[in-house]
């Protein structure tokens, strides 16, 4: 199973793509295809997102699609930063789009169940006052994976690839 995982952002969106190997008990069979961090665009040309994010989704797909779904992060709400938010909100489109046109499943969980997912992996619970660091979900990837993304924002994107789609009743699938 071919999965495009997206951390959201538009200054820096993080897109992975993970070949999971489904029903296994180990991540041995799963691999990282492709990472990359982007900027999609500035806060003052929104309109032109598509014009630099379809192209890019189009070439990851020319070159390691079919996708079987797509996974997220959902985007969080950025208290005062309303216009931040709007426009994260708007680059999901874009993609949410894409996928549907894709014919694609699209699952998104929001930031605290992919933190939970990850201790999981651990055997650790979620601690409000001690979610887990970067440098934990990078050597989390690195451990079930055997490589990671480059950015906090690519590995998020793999993050949410293995929650949405890779762990099976709290156990990696």
């Amino acid at each position: 199973m071919i999965v495009l995982g997206v951390d959201p952002g538009f200054a820096n969106l993080g897109l992975a793509v993970v070949d999971l190997a489904p029903g296994r008990e180990a991540f041995s069979l799963t691999k990282l295809l492709h990472s990359r961090s982007m900027s999609v665009g500035t806060k003052a040309a929104p309109l032109l997102f598509a014009d630099r994010l379809l192209p890019v989704l189009e070439e990851i797909w020319d070159k390691y699609g079919p996708f079987d779904a797509v996974a997220a992060e959902t985007p969080t709400l950025l208290m005062r930063q309303v216009r931040h938010t709007a426009l994260i909100w708007h680059v999901m489109g874009i993609i949410t789009s894409w996928a549907s046109v894709k014919g694609l499943p699209f699952r998104h969980l929001h930031p605290v169940a992919l933190k939970r997912a990850a201790l999981r992996c651990d055997g650790k619970t979620l601690d409000t006052r001690d979610y887990p660091k970067k440098s934990a979900i990078k050597l989390l990837i690195n451990t079930l994976l055997g490589s990671s993304g480059r950015t906090s924002h690519e590995n998020d994107a793999i993050l949410a690839v293995l929650a949405c789609y890779g762990f099976r009743e709290g156990v990696l699938a």
